[in-house]
């Protein structure tokens, strides 16, 4: 599959591929690859890091961002409520479990 084809319609869009995927060319590569070493692999393995290191980059950026941004009063206790109720939950359920092994 083409890198390009990847996320299409996200953020993370590349673009259009301006390579030509003929399955007939990939079986011709994969043929003349036993006995020669083109070296598209390592230039695929290259682009993919690139990518990555761009999206960690991405990643980090919004990470920071979103610890700048204040927090409203009203928006912290509403998330401090549901991490209390899933610790609830989750003691319950281990209640449950260790009930029913009984």
């Amino acid at each position: 599959m083409c890198p390009n084809e990847l996320f299409v319609n996200t953020r993370a869009d590349i673009g259009s591929c301006t390579l030509v995927h003929s399955v007939a060319l990939k079986q011709d590569y994969e043929k003349a690859s036993k006995t020669k070493d083109y070296g598209f692999e390592e230039e695929v393995m290259g682009n993919l890091k690139a990518f990555i290191k761009d999206c960690d980059r991405k990643i980090v950026q919004a990470k920071r961002r979103l610890e700048e941004t204040p927090v409203a009063p009203e928006i912290q206790e509403k998330a401090d409520r549901i991490h209390d109720i899933g610790e609830q939950i989750g003691e319950k359920l281990a209640k449950a479990e260790k009930l029913g092994m009984r």
